[in-house]
């Protein structure tokens, strides 16, 4: 299944999940960050957040807070959350992430935590600046670009 769970009932994937919506809803995954436009879209009985951000281009300054706000209103009503973008790499990854740093995890830890969950995780650097900017984190975009190098070159070493 296209579809991982990061921790905490926070699922990230690509557009492809919804090609198992069934599989989605035994899950009971049946709420949706949708970061992207256009189709394809999920039956009327999901709960799904439209957000569309562009990928490689810095967020607007109230998507991160409006998404991250979704996420965690779903989390805290303890209803699975899908959050997921065209390829379930980078704008999905910076959301996920965001709301695990709202949820208390150190940047480092909860980058390490969805890298492990979901391999793909690869922010682009404008997102990581993005998602720094936005909680007001004191580490250099250079950090986290060396973290995703270095557990990416880890898992081809392997």
């Amino acid at each position: 299944m296209p579809v991982d769970h990061v921790a905490d009932g926070i699922y990230i994937s690509g557009w492809r999940a919804t090609l198992i919506v069934e599989n989605l809803r035994q899950r009971g995954i049946t709420n949706v960050l949708k970061l992207f436009r256009d189709t394809p879209f999920f039956p009327d009985d999901f709960n799904v957040f439209e957000l569309p951000v562009e990928d490689g281009e810095p967020l607007p300054p109230d998507a991160l807070p409006r998404g991250v706000a979704f996420v965690l209103k779903q989390v805290e009503a303890s209803r699975p959350v899908l959050v997921m973008c065209g390829a379930g790499i980078s704008r999905s990854a910076t959301f996920v992430l965001a709301a695990l740093v709202a949820r208390g995890y150190d940047l480092p830890d909860g980058f390490a935590l969805l890298h492990e969950q979901h391999p793909d995780a690869t922010p682009h650097p404008h997102l990581w600046q993005s998602l720094i900017d936005n909680f007001g984190l004191d580490y250099p975009l250079d950090d986290a670009l060396t973290w995703m190098r270095e557990l990416r070159s880890g898992e081809k070493n392997t």
